[in-house]
């Protein structure tokens, strides 16, 4: 597998955990801590519930790949947990859209986003 964008060949270590695996990453490890944040993870609370949201603060990528590689590992996680809290996906998060979820008494709910525009909204 070639990284998407270095261009590098990828290294996979192969244990019996992940023997059986399907998911082949296309960023190489060096590639996705570029784009590693500190602190991808906040929690706002709502009406009967919370919102974790996972958050890539990153430029405009230059292909889809770049999405499915940073949210990947929380996907997984989250379908290996079997958890009962919903999750989805939000281009862009804003402060309007977390009022209406409030407003809808959404409960306990995971959100992947690309971008959190609070500055504008504070």
């Amino acid at each position: 597998m070639i990284c998407s964008q270095c261009k590098n060949k990828i290294h996979m270590k192969v244990s019996f955990k992940n023997f059986f695996q399907t998911y082949e990453p296309r960023v190489c490890r060096a590639c996705f801590k570029k784009v590693k944040q500190a602190f991808p993870y906040f929690v706002i609370p709502i009406q009967g519930g919370l919102l974790h949201i996972i958050e890539r603060l990153t430029t405009e990528p230059k292909d889809f790949d770049e999405y499915l590689d940073y949210f990947a590992p929380y996907v997984l996680a989250y379908l290996e947990l079997n958890l009962s809290i919903d999750m989805i996906y939000v281009e862009t998060l804003d402060i309007e859209f977390i009022k209406i979820l409030d407003e809808l008494n959404v409960g306990h709910l995971i959100i992947l986003t690309n971008k959190f525009k609070e500055e504008l909204y504070l």
